[in-house]
């Protein structure tokens, strides 16, 4: 799922078009060297992950509405998880020996969702272990809610936002301008999936409204 996401959200708005150009946060960027081995990587430690995970005992399936519910949530202590160890490696050593890395990339694209250090791969794919363990979800709940972690993970860092237009159900759910604007000022919009969570602890950055405003005034 990393990459075809990854490989879908950097290379099909080369084909061009208005659909891509109009919704595009900041303008392109040519991926570095480092960009490429740093992805690699993680792909790297997302397999051993899901290695152990596999050797992890879970039901083969189980009732649609307890599935369902774990689901709901793995997903909402995921994001609360997310959200305090990426404040946590935002704290100056933890940011000088690993986050920094990620941060070297100002113009976040596809490719630089999963490029950085290892040990944050490691950080912020392996709770799954725990959470499986814990919450006994079937395999195939496991299987999707990583997936979906992955293919939210590019889409956030894709620059591209797709969800431009008023849908105000979805507001709850952050977008690529949110975590844009978070590679751009650093101490705002940790969130990865829910804004909940820097709304109720005043990180979210003031900008993101303005921002998300003006696309949908381009494109409305």
């Amino acid at each position: 799922v990393a990459l075809l996401s990854t490989a879908f959200f950097r290379f099909v708005p080369m084909l061009g078009g208005d659909f891509w150009k109009n919704r595009k946060v900041q303008p392109s960027t040519n991926a570095s060297r480092s960009e490429y081995l740093y992805f690699l990587s993680s792909l790297a430690v997302f397999t051993m992950v899901g290695f152990v995970l596999d050797k992890v005992d879970l039901p083969a399936q189980e009732v649609f509405r307890i599935s369902l519910l774990k689901s709901l949530l793995i997903f909402v202590v995921y994001d609360l998880y997310f959200y305090l160890t990426h404040r946590l490696l935002h704290t100056p050593f933890l940011d000088r020996a690993i986050h920094r890395i990620h941060h070297r990339y100002e113009n976040p694209d596809a490719l630089s969702s999963f490029a950085f250090h290892p040990m944050e791969g490691v950080i912020q794919i392996a709770v799954f272990i725990p959470l499986a363990m814990l919450f006994q979800p079937s395999v195939i709940v496991v299987q999707l809610l990583i997936s979906l972690l992955l293919f939210l993970s590019v889409y956030g860092h894709c620059g591209y936002e797709l969800r431009a237009r008023k849908i105000p159900a979805l507001d709850i759910f952050t977008t690529s301008i949110f975590h844009n604007l978070h590679h751009t000022e650093r101490a705002k919009n940790f969130g990865i999936f829910l804004v909940f969570w820097d709304k109720l602890f005043r990180t979210i950055s003031p900008s993101y409204s303005q921002l998300r405003s003006k696309f949908r005034k381009k494109l409305n």
